[in-house]
């Protein structure tokens, strides 16, 4: 989504400082996750980082938070770490094409969710508490 998050930014960049911060800004493998890689093939896959996002966010002191490509899911994650106000533009959505209410119209009325799994709750439970590594981009006015 690396495209739409150039145009958004360069529309709202006409009224207010913007600052992007990727999802990957952790940089933790996806395996230490128990998470499979989009690529098998892949030497590494970058595991996503909600709650690393909203204290980058919060370093930063945003007025507002905008996301866009944000996980579903990760919403929650990243919205109850944050401190300024957020919302949602567009969600990621790779089984609908970033359509998410194309699930709605589609006819489908169940879902194969597994609710016992308990990696979501892991993964954000490991997150809590860290700090991003680097944030001197931060200091220096940059976007991460």
């Amino acid at each position: 989504m690396f495209e739409e998050v150039g145009i958004l930014s360069d529309i709202l960049s006409q009224y207010f400082i913007v600052y992007s911060v990727c999802c990957k800004t952790s940089g933790v493998d996806k395996r230490l996750q128990n998470t499979p890689y989009i690529n098998p093939n892949a030497a590494f896959e970058s595991a996503c980082n909600p709650v690393g996002q909203a204290k980058i966010d919060n370093k930063l002191g945003v007025d507002l938070s905008v996301q866009l490509g944000i996980c579903l899911g990760h919403d929650m994650a990243f919205e109850s770490h944050t401190l300024p106000p957020t919302t949602t533009f567009a969600p990621k959505d790779r089984v609908l094409g970033h359509n998410t209410l194309a699930a709605l119209y589609s006819g489908a009325r169940a879902m194969d969710v597994d609710y016992a799994d308990p990696r979501p709750y892991e993964v954000v439970a490991r997150y809590v508490g860290a700090e991003p590594d680097d944030l001197d981009d931060l200091a220096r006015g940059e976007s991460a």
